[in-house]
Formats: structure tokens, C-alpha cells, sequence
């Protein structure tokens, strides 16, 4: 039976769905999943950082065999999983709220107070809203206006 084909969001989605309940399981945190060219990425961490490679094998061999049934990628790819490194993205609010108190980098899709990237101590997400303490002053920005937040 043909696989309707499927957009690289919705492969993304689809992987995203199998991986988060593994990677919890395995004591570790879904970071992101992409889809470029022939490579459908996974990257895990770990609350506070710190994946080893034994972690990122296991789970590489744990998640394989499932994307091999369900067979959302019609052409050849390369699994990658690898972890964040030291500019690790912050994706989702559980990010948010973990790595409150580390500093952070935040570009904004609109200019905010003037700026639109912004440096600091990040405090937390409450109501939709990221908090950080910056060059004078606390500072709140709306989530749905951040394009990326990475770790400094």
C-alpha cells in the first residue's frame, strides 16, 4: 500500500510524537526534530544539560526500528542524533522553564522596546510571556513574537 506523502512539518510532527514518550522514558528531553534534504535529526538533552553518547546510541537504536515500521520518509535519509551543544535552542515552555536562571540570547520576529534581540538572565515564561533580566532592567517579551532563544 502507497504512504500518502507527507510535508517535512508532518514528519517532523510524526517523529516528534514517537520520540518524546522514548526519550522521557530514557530520562531524557526532546530538544528538536528537523527534516532537510536526506536527514531527519533528533536532538536530546538531558534537565540541566550532559547526554553521553551511550544515551544517544541507546536511543538511536531504540527509535530506528519504530521509524522503520511507521515509514513516514518514502526516500532514503540518515538518522542523526546527536545532543544541543552549548547554544542549545529552547523550543518549547517546559525549555523555558528549565533553564531559568541561564543566560540567553532571544531574537524577536518584531522590535521590542527598540531592539530586536535581546541578552540576558532568563527568568521564566508566566502567561505567554518570557521574562529576563537584561541591561536595565527586567524585560518581557510575548512567546509567540520570539523567532529563536538559544542558550549563551
Amino acid at each position: 500500500m502507497a504512504h500518502p506523502v507527507m510535508s517535512r512539518t508532518e514528519v517532523c510532527t510524526l517523529v516528534w510524537d514517537l520520540a518524546e514518550p522514548l526519550a522521557e522514558h530514557m530520562g531524557l528531553l526532546l530538544v528538536d526534530v528537523t527534516y532537510t534534504g536526506h536527514t531527519l535529526r533528533v536532538t536530546l538533552d538531558r534537565a540541566g544539560g550532559g547526554v553521553r553518547l551511550q544515551e544517544v546510541e541507546a536511543f538511536h537504536r531504540a527509535l530506528e526500528p519504530s521509524l522503520d515500521n511507521l515509514d513516514p520518509i518514502p526516500a532514503s535519509y540518515t538518522l542523526e542524533v546527536s545532543s544541543p551543544g552549548a547554544e542549545r535552542p529552547l523550543r518549547t515552555e517546559r525549555d523555558y522553564r528549565i533553564f531559568a536562571g541561564r543566560s540567553v540570547r532571544i531574537q524577536m520576529t518584531e522590535v521590542v522596546e527598540g531592539r530586536r534581540v535581546w541578552e540576558g538572565q532568563l527568568v521564566g515564561l508566566v502567561d505567554g510571556v518570557v521574562w529576563l533580566v537584561a541591561e536595565g532592567g527586567t524585560v518581557g517579551v510575548a512567546l509567540k513574537d520570539i523567532s529563536s532563544t538559544r542558550l549563551n
